[in-house]
């Protein structure tokens, strides 16, 4: 029983050591890529690449799938922050030359914050969503605004009191 709990221990031990050593800390963000290359039977491949890259206030990320019978895509993202405002932009383009790319910033700051998104499809449609906020010790309000690609919208106002 003894020797048990001492392997146990040693093993847990050793896994913390290795752990420690291969988590990224703040200094060391930076670029890291992968690719794995995948053979299967009849001689059918697959491809999967992937890239990150981290600095203060920004991360970006890309990846690529090839799959059998050039079936695949490749996505990327990118999302920064400074001064109070974040922004994030998104991809996605198939093999086939299908593109989807969605978009939005939130900002905040003093009572107040305002968000807005937009998302546009493979055939141009474009669908958004913008929306404000504020508030103090009385209350607060908010406003949204959707708009779909047919151009179509809707609003939402909403008003919050405190007793």
């Amino acid at each position: 029983m003894v020797r048990k709990l001492f392997t146990v221990a040693t093993s847990f031990a050793m896994f913390a050591a290795f752990a420690a050593t291969t988590v990224p800390t703040e200094a060391s963000a930076g670029a890291r890529s992968r690719s794995v290359q995948i053979v299967g039977p009849g001689g059918n491949t697959g491809l999967r690449e992937r890239s990150i890259s981290r600095s203060q206030g920004a991360a970006s990320a890309s990846r690529t799938v090839e799959g059998r019978l050039g079936h695949g895509y490749t996505t990327s993202r990118q999302h920064e922050c400074a001064n109070g405002t974040c922004t994030n932009e998104k991809s996605l383009t198939t093999n086939s030359g299908k593109t989807w790319t969605e978009s939005g910033s939130l900002s905040a700051g003093n009572g107040s914050a305002n968000s807005s998104k937009s998302v546009t499809g493979p055939n141009g449609g474009t669908a958004s969503r913008e929306g404000s906020a504020s508030w103090n010790s009385e209350g607060g309000e908010r406003s949204v605004t959707k708009t779909g690609p047919n151009g179509g919208s809707v609003e939402r106002n909403t008003t919050v009191t405190r007793p």
